[in-house]
C-alpha cells in the first residue's frame, strides 16, 4: 500500500490510509495526541474539584480566659 508517486519514498496515499469496515460509508483511523488528551483531562479535573472542607469555611473560636 506504499504510493510510490509521493514526494517521498514510502509516503502514504490518504485513499490507501483509510481502514475497509463493513457499513455503508467508509471510515478514516483517527488518531490523538494523547499528551494533549491528559494535559485537557487534568484541566477538567482542576476546575470540576471541590474545594477541600478545611478551606470553605474558616471558623474562629475566641477562648476568654476568665
Amino acid at each position: 500500500m506504499l504510493d510510490t508517486s509521493g514526494s517521498s519514498p514510502g509516503s502514504w496515499n490518504s485513499s490507501q490510509s483509510r481502514v475497509s469496515c463493513p457499513g455503508p460509508e467508509p471510515r478514516k483511523v483517527w488518531f490523538k495526541n494523547r499528551r494533549a488528551k491528559s494535559r485537557r483531562n487534568e484541566r477538567a479535573a482542576v476546575v470540576q474539584a471541590p474545594a477541600p472542607a478545611a478551606m470553605r469555611r474558616l471558623y474562629l473560636i475566641l477562648l476568654d480566659g476568665s
